[in-house]
């Protein structure tokens, strides 16, 4: 089992550009492996399961994709 930092990105399918620069940074700054879904079924099942820092990126253009069922997350959760 590796001990290195993970991460989640949760994110739209429409943010792969912004992604992928996250995702270098984090690497970066030591998270050798990062997760990342579209897909809120998944990611509530690796808030209920996972201790893995979790980082949501949503447009707040008020288009009905899912992420709304998340807000307010990081109060819940402690991610």
């Amino acid at each position: 089992m590796s001990l290195q930092p993970r991460a989640v990105i949760f994110a739209e399918e429409r943010a792969t550009g912004f992604v992928q620069i996250l995702r270098e940074f984090l690497f970066k700054l030591g998270f050798r492996q990062t997760v990342c879904t579209t897909n809120p079924v998944e990611i509530s099942n690796l808030i209920h399961t996972s201790h893995w820092p979790i980082i949501f990126i949503d447009h707040t253009d008020g288009v009905n994709d899912g992420m709304q069922h998340f807000e307010g997350i990081y109060k819940v959760f402690g991610h």
